[in-house]
């Protein structure tokens, strides 16, 4: 079993597509781990997602508007931010609650 203490490095092979899934494993052990040993924490991951999602629609319009003032395209900039921050609040979230849903997934086998 992977430790949250071993360098993650050491299991990266850049030549394949498989350093992002390995990256995707040792967050999910690192996770699990201190989920064991703060069982509040995914409370306080589902009560992040809220600020996410308005970070990214806030960000998203706001960078946006001041393409919009710089280029002097009125309300083009904005509406394409604020789909931009609709995609990667999207995005984001999936990845916060993926998790979650493989939890329940392996739960639901179990029985």
């Amino acid at each position: 079993m992977l430790s949250i203490y071993q360098n993650p490095i050491m299991y990266i092979n850049i030549k394949s597509s498989e350093a992002v899934a390995t990256f995707d494993r040792i967050y999910q052990i690192w996770y699990a781990q201190r989920s064991m040993r703060y069982p509040w924490l995914p409370a306080l991951s589902m009560l992040g997602i809220g600020f996410y999602i308005a970070a990214c629609l806030i960000l998203g319009t706001l960078g946006g508007r001041w393409l919009d003032q710089k280029l002097n395209t009125a309300p083009l900039w904005i509406i394409i931010g604020f789909f931009i921050g609709i995609a990667v609040a999207f995005i984001g979230v999936y990845r916060m609650i993926k998790p979650f849903m493989e939890n329940n997934k392996k739960d639901k086998g179990s029985k």
